[in-house]
């Protein structure tokens, strides 16, 4: 058993039969060529990446890629630590940001970052990586290395031994839908959730408010226009947690790429653009990527839920089996019957600043507590099935 890797500088180049080999088999939208094309048109100038394929004994046996990004290494501090960091960066804005070489693409999605096949050797596999990532790092000046964020598993934890220090990431949610139409997911909530789910939608209807749900292509391209681009750039100044500034291309060129897997849903309210969101049909999965809605204008909690609303019902239309949410907002999804997956980080910090970050990484990275996991559906056949499923 002999493994090697092959590093690739860009899709043109890429050996696609070998990758594909993975791809095809374990892979997700996001290791797609569809999606590295669309990477390698909008992002390259800014967001330098490489595509890696791993081999043992000439076979394809996992597939991956690396890039480079500006990062907050501050971002999952918290309490007085956080407080501490904010006085300083009034004097000295970039304190604790650095440049950042990490595992997968630098698009703040939910993205297996890492795909490797049942009978590969994660431990070789995870050692080839470190080589490739550090070398990358090294050409692009990057000081911090990060791989993950994956599913918390003990799989990942030969990276410990090549000085990476294991973190906590923020849980990802997904929903289950064994449901025909979204009123009979409605049927299966809790009274109380039924309830608030239909006085937002009730609140969020015509004349005031109009939703159009475009399927991928050139049509919904061109439908993605400035004015909800510009919702996207003014939702990044509110946010802490987003590796960089995606360009409106890479929307545009994602929804020509992916065709009628792509979906792009607009709203209005009183003829104004109010939010948006773009997500991906994927082997029974809808991934909802992206959201962004007004600020100030609107009831951002009411444009916000209900964009939901309707990713929820499109997906269910669609003949999905579950929906990916993403993360953050913890206590609304928990509300419309997702369950929360733990997930995990790898960090290793090269240079001077390496013994800074061991001795203060309890601070830097500190635990994140994960909600009790409680059933928002009642007893009906089909919540029953959500119950056996997570079961």
């Amino acid at each position: 058993m002999t493994y090697t890797v092959q590093v690739f500088e860009s899709i043109d180049e890429l050996d696609l039969d070998d990758w594909n080999q993975v791809h095809e088999l374990v892979g997700d939208p996001f290791t797609n060529p569809y999606f590295l094309r669309t990477l390698q048109r909008t992002t390259e100038s800014s967001a330098p990446l490489q595509l890696v394929i791993f081999y043992d004994d000439g076979t394809p046996v996992a597939i991956s890629m690396v890039s480079v990004c500006s990062i907050d290494a501050a971002i999952l501090s918290a309490g007085w630590t956080r407080r501490w960091i904010d006085r300083v960066r009034r004097v000295w804005p970039g304190y604790l940001r650095f440049k950042m070489a990490m595992c997968g693409s630098p698009a703040t999605i939910l993205q297996e970052k890492l795909c490797w096949l049942p009978d590969a050797d994660p431990s070789e596999i995870l050692r080839l990586l470190h080589e490739v990532l550090s070398n990358f790092a090294r050409r692009h000046g990057a000081r911090v290395l990060m791989l993950g964020d994956f599913d918390a598993d003990s799989r990942w934890d030969t990276l410990e031994q090549f000085g990476y220090l294991r973190g906590d990431s923020l849980p990802m949610y997904s929903l289950e839908l064994p449901f025909d139409s979204f009123d009979e997911y409605l049927s299966c909530l809790r009274s109380r959730l039924r309830s608030s789910i239909r006085h937002d939608r009730r609140h969020f209807a015509p004349p005031s408010v109009e939703v159009e749900h475009l399927a991928g292509g050139e049509s919904a391209a061109d439908q993605f226009t400035d004015e909800f681009y510009e919702l996207y750039v003014r939702l990044l100044d509110r946010v802490e947690f987003n590796f960089m500034p995606l360009p409106k291309t890479f929307f545009q060129e994602l929804l020509r790429q992916f065709g009628d897997a792509a979906h792009l849903q607009r709203v209005f309210v009183d003829g104004q653009p109010a939010g948006f969101t773009v997500g991906l049909l994927w082997h029974g999965i809808y991934h909802h990527l992206f959201a962004a809605h007004a600020f100030g204008k609107f009831s951002e909690e009411l444009v916000y839920f209900n964009l939901n609303y309707e990713a929820i019902a499109h997906a269910i239309e669609r003949g999905a089996d579950c929906i990916e949410l993403g993360a953050t907002c913890d206590v609304f999804k928990r509300r419309l019957g997702a369950r929360h997956r733990p997930r995990t980080i790898y960090l290793r910090v090269t240079g001077w600043l390496g013994p800074l970050f061991r001795l203060f990484s309890n601070m830097l990275l500190p635990p994140i507590p994960l909600p009790k996991q409680k059933s928002a559906f009642v007893a009906t056949p089909s919540a029953e099935k959500i119950v056996q499923h997570n079961r």
